[in-house]
């Protein structure tokens, strides 16, 4: 399913729309299921979604009971697919741009996740929902994708990436690097010694004694504030080749020493000088057909409000395949899988059950159980263990222990 030629439109030119389905959606086959279990529902409590999300995905992930709760709140209300519902209480119902753009869209990806047999998460691939700025993980990279296709054929320098998109190269970097990782993207990042570096010149009339060392690098600094004092003008990277094995990464650490020199008086930044290559970008084949076959039709359908798109994908089925994506999504973010989970569960009830009538305290539980005070809560929301208190100590027995 791809946009035909012609209809690609400059990142500029992103909808509101086109952001909150990229931010909320794109990047999470998990938050694809949960708008899609409010399409025939009425409001859903944070226990209900939980329940339909199990039961949808063959309960191959058991996560945290308010995992779907904390989807809506975080990510869909504000991307403005979900509502939280008049209801009293917590309960969470679909709006218009959920119903007549979110859903079919989510059926979209889930398809196109499946049928494109990308070998990631959709979270490894367009990264994580949380963000402090508007333009979170997915937008930058789903920018760089498509400026990348656009120049397919050719190399463009990471400078001129960064001129297209927006966005610092600060971020670009790291985003590249991961996108080379996935096969999305050829990256040739240079060395130290090619791509540039800001130049400092001893002050006339400087003091070596008084050149005060950075307290968190007191060896290399007097390293550093020797060779400033014998060359007169450095950069981060002469100094680096000048010292004996030193890593690469000890250009940044230089960079701090140099800039504390400065601002003690000691030399002055006297400007960038631009080294004598770049680093250079360039799309894959992989990285291309997901460009053209998921992220180019979501972008024109919601950059230009086109129903046509919708109502055809609206027919998608979607519940088919699920179980497999959300599998795939728990492994790579590092979440439990139902059977250690279920494990878990079988040695908590084991040792609550050994403690017998009077319970046990939870500290006596093993503290190596991961997440037990979360499947403790599990159990009592489930009626299968009880809490009572004694003062101020907590004791958990099984339900139905005299």
């Amino acid at each position: 399913m791809e946009a035909e030629q012609g209809q690609e439109t400059q990142y500029n030119h992103e909808s509101e729309l086109t952001r909150a389905v990229f931010s909320g959606l794109l990047n999470s086959a998990p938050r694809c299921v949960v708008l899609l279990t409010l399409e025939h529902s009425g409001p859903l409590s944070p226990s209900e979604l939980y329940n339909v999300f199990q039961e949808v995905s063959g309960g191959v992930w058991q996560m945290n009971r308010r995992s779907q709760a904390g989807s809506c709140q975080n990510v869909l209300v504000p991307a403005g697919l979900v509502q939280e519902s008049d209801l009293p209480g917590e309960y969470y119902e679909i709006t218009d741009q959920g119903r007549n753009h979110g859903l079919p869209i989510a059926r979209f990806i889930l398809h196109q996740a499946t049928e494109l047999r990308i070998p990631h998460s959709l979270q490894t691939i367009f990264g994580p929902a949380n963000s402090k700025t508007e333009i979170t993980a997915a937008i930058t990279r789903t920018r760089i994708l498509r400026v990348l296709a656009q120049n397919e054929g050719s190399e463009i320098t990471e400078i001129e990436l960064e001129n297209s998109i927006g966005i610092s190269r600060k971020v670009i970097g790291p985003t590249l690097a991961k996108l080379r990782e996935l096969g999305l993207v050829n990256f040739e990042s240079v060395d130290f010694e090619d791509s540039g570096w800001t130049q400092y010149q001893l002050r006339q009339g400087a003091i070596r004694e008084m050149a005060p060392l950075y307290h968190y690098r007191p060896t290399l600094s007097q390293q550093v504030i020797d060779i400033l004092f014998e060359y007169g003008t450095v950069s981060a990277d002469f100094i680096c080749r000048c010292l004996p094995n030193v890593k690469q990464s000890t250009s940044h650490h230089i960079s701090n020493i140099l800039r504390y020199l400065t601002k003690h008086g000691i030399c002055d930044d006297i400007g960038f000088q631009s080294g004598i290559r770049h680093s250079f970008v360039s799309i894959t084949e992989l990285g291309n057909r997901l460009k053209r076959e998921l992220i180019e039709p979501i972008f024109y359908a919601t950059a230009n409000d086109d129903r046509g798109f919708s109502a055809q994908w609206a027919q998608l089925e979607w519940r088919s395949v699920v179980p497999e994506l959300i599998q795939t999504h728990a492994a790579e973010s590092g979440s439990v899988n139902s059977a250690s989970t279920n494990e878990r569960r079988a040695q908590i009830l084991h040792i609550i059950e050994e403690a017998g009538p009077q319970g046990i305290r939870p500290r006596d539980l093993f503290a190596d159980i991961p997440r037990r005070m979360d499947i403790l809560k599990q159990l009592l929301e489930e009626g299968i263990v009880t809490q009572r208190k004694e003062g101020k100590l907590t004791y958990y027995s099984l339900a139905g222990e005299p």
